[in-house]
């Protein structure tokens, strides 16, 4: 499920921070899952290989 509904995430890290071992990411949830969520300032919908997803920016993280 969770695999689905997050298919994709979008590293935001400056280059220049690129020596430090972790990435700054974003999601992209698929809109079909996040139709309720109305926060178009902070949850914009982007298109992706011709699929509408959601920058669900309010969880943005930190991976390795």
């Amino acid at each position: 499920m969770t695999q689905e509904a997050y298919p994709y995430i979008v590293d935001i890290q400056n280059s220049l921070i690129s020596d430090i071992t972790t990435k700054i990411v974003i999601p992209l949830g698929k809109l079909s899952h996040f139709r309720h969520e109305n926060m178009s300032k902070l949850t914009p919908i982007v298109e992706y290989k011709n699929e509408q997803f959601v920058l669900l920016a309010p969880q943005i993280a930190s991976i390795p």
